[in-house]
């Protein structure tokens, strides 16, 4: 049985699909790989759909110092309210998600505000 996964933002409850983990065979790789089902375009692994990856690079920006986990379908048994990720970034949104704001970076501001706990797992690399 296939399940998706779901690209998530653990510090806001905010995620979005990534579909089911596929067999991608890329023409010049040797190895055999997987991929995300969402993503990618299954009769071409090197075509990337363009607003799965603009939702994608919007996610991030709006959710970079935040912990960001993949996580199986069915672990919204884990949650107290069974409801997971509590915001869901449905497909058929996307156009509206991706027109909300995302602030310029600020690399020299987002270093000064890495939570503690993230500093302390760095020192153990």
């Amino acid at each position: 049985m296939l399940q998706d996964y779901t690209l998530v933002c653990m510090d806001c409850g905010e995620g979005f699909s990534l579909g089911e983990a596929i067999f991608i065979k890329y023409n010049s790789v040797q190895e055999i790989t997987y991929g995300y089902s969402a993503i990618t375009n299954n009769d071409n692994p090197w075509s990337i759909l363009e607003l799965k990856a603009a939702q994608i690079q919007h996610f991030l920006m709006q959710h970079r110092l935040h912990e960001i986990r993949v996580l199986p379908q069915g672990v919204e048994k884990y949650t107290g309210s069974g409801d997971f990720p509590s915001s869901y970034l449905r497909y058929d949104n996307i156009k509206q998600y991706l027109a909300t704001k995302v602030k310029k970076p600020q690399p020299d501001v987002d270093l000064n505000n890495i939570n503690q706990c993230v500093i302390e797992t760095l020192k153990g690399f």
